[in-house]
C-alpha cells in the first residue's frame, strides 16, 4: 500500500514530464470513452511496467537506507540542512524551561496561592513537553522529531544511569518477543511517516525543476499552483505525524527499561542493592564498560554466580581429565 502511494505521488508530479504522455492519454480516455484502446497500446504497457518496477525499486531503496533517513530527520550531520533550525528548538526549550521555573518560583513564594485550572493545565502541559519532547540542553537536536527521539534515548540514563543506545542492545536479550512486536509496530509508523515526508520533499524539488523547464516545447502540461501547495502541506503533516509517532514509540521503549531492566541485572548476575544510588552506580559502571570496552569498570558479579562459574570450570577440568584417562588406559579404568 505504501509503495502504491509513493507511486501515485510521483505519477501526479510527473504528469508534467514527457515520459508521462501515456498516462495523460489514459486520463483523456476516461472522458472520451476510449479506455480500451489506450490501455492496450504498447507504449502505455511499457511505461506502466516501468513505473511498477520503479515503485518496487523505490521501496527497496527506502528500506535499505532507513537508518540514514531517520538520522537525517533527527538532524545529525554537520552538513545537514536541518541544522539551521537548531536555534528554533533551542528557543522552544528555553521558553518551556522558563515557564516551568516561573510557575515553581511563584508556588514557592506563596504556598497558599491558588492557581486557576487553566494555569495548572498549562504548567502540566509544559512539564509533559519538557519530559517527552526535549532532552537536556547539551544534547539538543535541531528538529522536533530529533528531540523527541533523543528524549526517550536519554530516559534510561537519567532514571537508572544506563546509557540508552548501548544498553538497549543488551536489554533486547531479556525483552519478550510479544513486547518487541509492539515496539516494532510503533517504529513502523515512524518509518512510514518519514519515508512519506522524504518522497514528498523529493516531489517538491521535482516540481520546481519542472517549473524551470516549463518554458520549453517538450512539455504538454504546465505546473499547477495547487499541486505544490498540496505537496508542502502533505509534507508538513507527515513530519508532524512522525514526531507524534516517535513519542508513542518512545513510551514503549521507556516501558521496556522500566519493566525488564531488573531481568537484565539478573541475567548479568550482578548484585542486588537496596539503595537506588548504589544501583545507579552499578549501571553507570556497566555503561562505561560496554561503551569504552573497559573491563575494570564492570560491576562485581554476585557471589552465587562466581561460585557457579567456578563449579562449571572445575567440572570441565574434571571431565577433561576423565576423558583423557579413559582414552589412554581404556574404558575399564
Amino acid at each position: 500500500m505504501l509503495l502504491i502511494l509513493f507511486g501515485a505521488i510521483f505519477a501526479l508530479v510527473g504528469l508534467q514530464a514527457p515520459w508521462a504522455e501515456p498516462f495523460v492519454e489514459l486520463l483523456a480516455a476516461f472522458k472520451n470513452a476510449d479506455l480500451k484502446a489506450v490501455v492496450t497500446d504498447a507504449s502505455f504497457v511499457w511505461t506502466f511496467g516501468a513505473l511498477l518496477f520503479f515503485i518496487w525499486l523505490l521501496g527497496l531503496v527506502l528500506h535499505s537506507v532507513n537508518t540514514f533517513i531517520v538520522r537525517f530527520f533527527e538532524g545529525y550531520g554537520t552538513l545537514n540542512p536541518l541544522q539551521c533550525f537548531r536555534w528554533l528548538e533551542r528557543g522552544r526549550l528555553r521558553r518551556t524551561n522558563a515557564y516551568v521555573e516561573k510557575y515553581k518560583a511563584s508556588a514557592r513564594a506563596n504556598e497558599t496561592r491558588e492557581f486557576t485550572l487553566e494555569q495548572k493545565k498549562s504548567y502540566y502541559r509544559r512539564r509533559l513537553e519538557q519530559a517527552t519532547r526535549f532532552p537536556e540542553e547539551p544534547y539538543l537536536m535541531p528538529t522536533r522529531f530529533g528531540n523527541t527521539v533523543r528524549a526517550f534515548e536519554d530516559y534510561p540514563r537519567l532514571m537508572y544511569g544506563l546509557e540508552g543506545t548501548t544498553g538497549w542492545y543488551r536489554l533486547l536479550a531479556v525483552v519478550p518477543k510479544d513486547y518487541l512486536m509492539f515496539i516494532s509496530t510503533a517504529r513502523a509508523q515512524v518509518d512510514l511517516c518519514l519515508n512519506m515526508a522524504l518522497v514528498l520533499w523529493i516531489c517538491i524539488v521535482e516540481y520546481f525543476v519542472l517549473c524551470g523547464m516549463a518554458f520549453s516545447d517538450t512539455f504538454r502540461l504546465y505546473p499547477s499552483p495547487w499541486l505544490i501547495v498540496g505537496l508542502i502541506l502533505w509534507a508538513w503533516v507527515a513530519i508532524k505525524s512522525a514526531s507524534a509517532a516517535a513519542a508513542v514509540w518512545g513510551e514503549w521503549v521507556k516501558g521496556a527499561f522500566d519493566v525488564y531492566l531488573q531481568d537484565l541485572r539478573t541475567k548479568l548476575a550482578f548484585d542486588r542493592f537496596e539503595s537506588a544510588d548504589v544501583e545507579r552506580t552499578l549501571w553507570v559502571g556497566f555503561s562505561q564498560a560496554i561503551t569504552y570496552r573497559s573491563p575494570k569498570k564492570l560491576p562485581h558479579r554476585s557471589q552465587a554466580a562466581e561460585r557457579a562459574e567456578e563449579n562449571v570450570q572445575q567440572a570441565g577440568k574434571s571431565g577433561f581429565l576423565t576423558a583423557l584417562v579413559r582414552r589412554v588406559f581404556g574404558e575399564k579404568t
